[in-house]
């Protein structure tokens, strides 16, 4: 299991990705939740829930912006 310093960095570097290029975040995702041992439903679950956070926070500062 990778210390938590590590897996926060992991997840700023595909946060960073994620808004970049967009395409591949949510495989990098389950694969860093499954590096971690979370089992492949809890992975595909954190997955859609960050994806989900972060399509809500891209709506809410595009229309806050307005």
């Amino acid at each position: 299991m990778a210390s938590p310093q590590n897996s926060l960095s992991t997840l700023f570097g595909i946060s960073v990705h994620d808004g970049m290029f967009g395409p591949g975040q949510a495989t990098m995702l389950m694969y860093t939740f499954l590096r971690n041992g979370a089992t492949y439903l809890q992975s595909l679950s954190f997955t859609r829930f960050q994806t989900f956070i972060s399509c809500t926070a891209a709506f809410i500062t595009y229309f806050h912006g307005r």
